[in-house]
């Protein structure tokens, strides 16, 4: 399973010019296995993802913790009849914090139609399993 927790800015329904026209969300996702639908708390439509958060576990020690990936690469991928399909990268590359062991993820994620995602695929890891 792998768990997603992106940072998003998003922009308000009730914005006017005298005030922050944006604000700060958080989108959970879930993707049990390969085969299984995209579980998501809400769509993102008028968002920007800032940051991505993934849970993972050490393979050497075991230790648990919360990896601060960052938004490595995106792009549009298609045009289709809804609109436009998004692919983004969220990678990660550094040590756990109990042992030192290396540890790196990648992760693609599409969005498609626009503020709605279609799909979650760990294209590789090492080091650590998903939480």
């Amino acid at each position: 399973m792998v768990t997603l927790k992106l940072k998003m800015k998003c922009l308000k329904n009730d914005a006017d010019e005298w005030n922050d026209r944006y604000e700060e969300t958080i989108l959970e996702l879930h993707k049990k296995n390969s085969l299984s639908p995209v579980e998501m708390s809400s769509s993102f439509p008028d968002c920007e993802i800032i940051s991505a958060k993934v849970p993972v576990k050490c393979l050497r020690c075991g230790h648990m913790f919360v990896a601060d990936a960052e938004i490595a690469d995106e792009q549009t991928t298609e045009l289709r009849d809804m609109g436009l399909e998004i692919q983004r990268v969220i990678e990660y590359e550094g040590k756990c914090p109990k042992c030192g062991n290396h540890v790196s993820f990648e992760i693609y994620i599409w969005e498609y139609p626009p503020g709605f995602l279609e799909e979650i695929e760990v294209d590789h890891s090492k080091g650590v399993d998903f939480v």
